[in-house]
């Protein structure tokens, strides 16, 4: 199995997203899976009332996404 993995600014993950139908045109017969992890936080986490608040938005994109 073949991976890639990098950290991506949001304008980069637009631009994967844009690209996904020829990523998955080009991967035609072979199984292809995403996986998407999103860290909040650094030195000092983030208060909880951001987390809910980037909880609301992730949900729009996916229930699946949930910062936790």
């Amino acid at each position: 199995m073949k991976s890639a993995s990098a950290d991506l600014r949001a304008n980069e993950l637009q631009d994967l997203a844009e690209a996904m139908g020829d990523i998955t045109k080009a991967a035609a017969g072979h199984d292809i899976k995403y996986t998407v992890r999103i860290d909040l936080g650094g030195e000092k986490p983030a208060p909880d009332s951001v987390v809910e608040e980037v909880n609301i938005a992730l949900a729009k994109a996916s229930k699946k996404l949930k910062l936790e």
